[in-house]
């Protein structure tokens, strides 16, 4: 069940026409930062969307990525992705995220006889 607060934001999203939020998000080396918020629907005017709603939103990510995303997408070489929030019918929050890992790779050869020149 959403909170009021998180209720009253989807439901002022859907009054303003909107009918999905995207957000990205990005970290890695001990921090992350939620970087883009993108607003889609009928004759919207994205501009004053993120005057009014960007910050709310970008609260919201957090909070999601910290309580209920289960990949550490923030400390050593971190992740990214986004978070799409569908507001058509009821609201569904979706989450595509990407975690950024180094791999090694191993060979091992053995010379047995080795002719180098005279």
């Amino acid at each position: 069940m959403a909170s009021l607060k998180t209720a009253t934001l989807f439901a002022a999203l859907k009054d303003a026409g909107v009918t999905n939020v995207e957000i990205r998000y990005d970290g890695g080396g001990d921090s992350g930062q939620v970087e883009d918020v993108e607003f889609y629907g009928d004759n919207i005017d994205s501009s004053d969307l993120n005057d009014k709603f960007e910050g709310d939103l970008q609260d919201l990510a957090t909070h999601i990525l910290e309580q209920h995303y289960n990949w550490d997408w923030y400390n050593n070489d971190g992740g990214y992705g986004t978070i799409t929030i569908e507001l058509v019918d009821e609201p569904v929050i979706l989450i595509d995220g990407y975690v950024r890992s180094v791999t090694d790779a191993y060979d091992s050869v053995n010379i047995v006889d080795i002719d180098w020149g005279e």
